[in-house]
């Protein structure tokens, strides 16, 4: 891979200016590494040199946070939360922790599941 290696102190600021905007776009390092043709590690290393260490997500709306809360209380899983108002599972569970199914809960209505198929 054949990367470009600034060659002054107003090149490198000039870059990592970028790379803190691109990250602060929500881009990951591997694709603002390919936009800048320079390493994810580079990226890495002038995020941090740039006091940005990770891209920042858009918080949830009002509207998400109602839609999941009313999904979670009629029962659905963290997963199933996550895919309808558009986010990551994890973000459903650090905003409503404990109110999801445990792995218990889950492989129990998996078996309950099962034998309804099988009686059918």
């Amino acid at each position: 891979m054949t990367t470009n290696v600034p060659t002054d102190r107003e090149e490198v600021a000039r870059r990592r200016e970028t790379i803190a905007e691109l990250t602060r776009a929500g881009l990951s390092a591997a694709e603002i590494a390919v936009r800048l043709n320079i390493t994810p590690r580079t990226v890495v290393r002038q995020r941090a040199a740039a006091g940005v260490s990770k891209p920042t997500y858009p918080r949830l709306t009002e509207e998400q946070i109602e839609t999941a809360r009313r999904l979670i209380d009629e029962g659905a899983p963290y997963k199933e939360v996550a895919r309808t108002i558009g986010c990551c599972q994890s973000t459903v569970a650090q905003r409503f922790p404990g109110r999801g199914w445990t792995r218990k809960q889950i492989d129990e209505w998996r078996r309950e599941r099962r034998l309804w198929a099988a009686a059918s």
